[in-house]
């Protein structure tokens, strides 16, 4: 009989998947979800690929190079109740990561998620599991987790540490590339026993991705400065395969590749205000503008795409709007959200953000929040030997 749950179970993640995660044809497809609501508001899909901007570790699951370009410790959380009024009321997407930057080097790691684990959390709720007569003879909570580590390095920041007097374009290109290990608990089942060996509802395996980007940033004119990305990830590396039943039954997690790039111009306060002017201490733009879109390439999936446009005012406010577009999944729309980062210059800032995005064909909206604390602990300490 737990043999025979176990099977439902699982085929029953499948089709929720299906609907939910546009991706057929694959296991552990919680992996597709887009954790950022910056990311889920600006196309949904994969633009976070490309996002030099935000320092949100949520944005390095989409590339893990990106830590690399930021100094300080971030610290980020969501809780999402996934397809919320779709019928589907007890499924839930926990999330909590961490990034720490310094002088170029980048790294990633799990922090605790509101399911009591470290990194991402898919909760697909409680089961019960019943006899054949269809009594009720115990329960379980079926959850799957991934905890995300990862190490990157800039290049630039390297040769503008070690380069005496080295050309003026190095302090405006940027070149990280960073590598990452996943680590996956799949717990779809209570076990199955000694007579049904070969099935088992629990797997843990590790994936790989790598990641690069590369940014420029220079002024345009007088009041402009203006700024391009690129960036790419190889999503699984080595295609790793799992299996619910046995060796010989295998099945994929996905394989993809994912390219983006991304458009930005700003408007320096330091430009339209005099030196000494307080807020100069509080941010460092007046308004920005950014672009980003993105393709994921995939063995058994279509190619989605997803484009995205931000408007910030003085780094603190923040409009979005996307769209998202996913053939094989039949799931394609409109995205959109603002943000609100409360920061004092660099070195510390408490952000929200809020996003909505199309859910497919078991619902029409889905919503998400998430939130982050930034700290840079050198930059505070030098500000306060500074004044």
């Amino acid at each position: 009989m737990k043999c025979l749950l176990t099977l439902i179970l699982i085929l029953l993640q499948v089709l929720i998947c299906v609907s939910l995660f546009s991706v057929s044809e694959a296991t552990m497809i919680f992996l597709q979800i887009q954790p950022s609501s910056i990311s889920r508001a600006l196309g949904y899909g994969y633009n976070g690929v490309a996002d030099i901007w935000h320092q949100s570790p949520f944005i390095a699951w989409d590339n893990p190079a990106l830590p690399s370009l930021h100094e300080g410790l971030a610290v980020s959380y969501t809780k999402d109740n996934w397809l919320k009024n779709s019928g589907v009321e007890d499924l839930y997407f926990h999330s909590g990561m961490i990034t720490f930057g310094y002088k170029g080097l980048g790294i990633t790691l799990p922090s605790g998620n509101n399911y009591g684990e470290l990194g991402t959390t898919i909760d697909y709720g409680v089961q019960e599991i019943m006899d054949e007569m269809g009594n009720t003879i115990g329960e379980f909570s079926s959850y799957e987790t991934a905890r995300c580590f990862s190490a990157s390095y800039n290049l630039l920041s390297y040769l503008r540490q070690t380069t005496p007097d080295y050309p003026d374009w190095y302090n405006n290109f940027n070149l990280a590339a960073g590598i990452s290990c996943i680590d996956i608990d799949s717990d779809l089942g209570p076990g199955t026993g000694a007579t049904d060996a070969d099935i088992d509802g629990s797997v843990n395996t590790q994936i790989f991705d790598v990641g690069l980007i590369m940014s420029y940033k220079d002024q345009l004119a007088d009041n402009f400065t203006g700024e391009v990305s690129i960036g790419y990830k190889q999503f699984n590396l080595i295609d790793e395969h799992v299996s619910y039943i046995n060796d010989e039954q295998k099945d994929p997690i996905g394989q993809n590749k994912i390219f983006g790039i991304g458009l930005g111009a700003s408007v320096p306060l330091k430009n339209i205000v005099e030196e000494g002017n307080g807020l100069l201490n509080w941010t460092e733009n007046c308004m920005t503008l950014r672009v980003l879109t993105s393709q994921n390439f995939s063995k058994i999936h279509s190619e989605v795409k997803s484009s995205g446009v931000e408007i910030g005012v003085f780094d603190t406010f923040y409009y979005r709007i996307g769209n998202f577009s996913d053939p094989d999944g039949e799931i394609k729309g409109t995205t959109s959200g603002f943000g609100l980062n409360l920061h004092y210059a660099d070195v510390i800032a408490l952000e929200f953000n809020s996003a909505e995005f199309p859910g497919g064909y078991l619902v029409d909206i889905q919503k998400s929040t998430d939130c982050m604390l930034m700290v840079d602990l050198i930059g505070v300490y030098q500000l306060i030997e500074n004044n």
